[in-house]
């Protein structure tokens, strides 16, 4: 499927995306992919410490007890299921923050430097047709 043949989806949080034909500025897109991947390995590292923390210091938590059951137990059985609900939560809101930030229109001073930087995409778009003296 090309594309232009793609239907536009919205963003879960009711959101559009960027329309089709507008450029995102590659600084930005790149400041973006490296905070969206500094959050994964954050929010990754925090789930694999969750997960060997139980595990190696099993027998130490068993010593304080939480709600009548050794806590190794209950992290193992219900704990890391709201560690890791609240980890996805998290992921969630900061990546529509991050996704919204990446959308959002550079401010004016930014806009012309980077119109003086390149001056071919400051240039109106022009279709085909105006191009090859097609009809309008």
């Amino acid at each position: 499927m090309s594309d232009a043949a793609k239907p536009a989806v919205s963003a879960p949080g009711g959101t559009a995306p960027a329309p089709r034909g507008t450029a995102l500025d590659p600084r930005r897109l790149a400041l973006h992919w490296r905070k969206t991947r500094i959050l994964t390995a954050l929010l990754l590292g925090l789930w694999m410490a969750c997960i060997l923390g139980v595990g190696m210091f099993a027998r130490e938590l068993a010593r304080i007890h939480f709600f009548g059951w050794p806590l190794s137990y209950y992290m193992g059985a219900q704990g890391l299921l709201v560690v890791f609900l609240l980890i996805i939560g998290c992921y969630a809101v900061v990546m529509n923050r991050l996704d919204r930030e990446a959308r959002e229109p550079p401010a004016p001073g930014l806009a012309q430097a980077a119109s003086a930087a390149s001056p071919t995409q400051a240039q109106p778009a022009t279709s085909p047709a105006q191009t090859h003296g097609g009809p309008n």
